[in-house]
């Protein structure tokens, strides 16, 4: 399982590298096209912030995974350990509620 945990991860940080890599190729092009040739690539705006959306989301779960996160632990640090454990259970069961509304929201603002 962890061996399997190590190689997701590691395709997710390379997916991340192509994402970005693509923004910044994308984003050259597209200066270079309006401010040299007066023409512009239809869409390719979108497809930047797709992607930039899309490297933001999964840094975020692979920083969630490796518990890297930015976290602010004044309180957590004066419980007593036991406390500390059922605190993340809470926190990450709140941002799983969260995610499911938006995406419930999400398709319900799409139809």
């Amino acid at each position: 399982m962890k061996n399997f945990h190590t190689k997701l991860m590691q395709t997710l940080e390379d997916l991340i590298s192509l994402c970005l890599l693509a923004v910044f190729g994308i984003t050259v092009m597209l200066v270079v096209l309006r401010y040299c040739f007066n023409t512009s690539i239809t869409g390719a705006n979108e497809i930047v912030i797709i992607f930039f959306i899309y490297s933001t989301a999964i840094g975020a779960a692979i920083a969630l995974g490796k518990n890297e996160h930015i976290s602010i632990t004044v309180f957590a640090d004066m419980l007593p350990l036991r406390f500390v454990k059922t605190l993340q259970i809470i926190q990450l069961s709140l941002i799983a509620t969260i995610n499911a509304v938006l995406f419930w929201y999400c398709f319900q603002w799409i139809d």
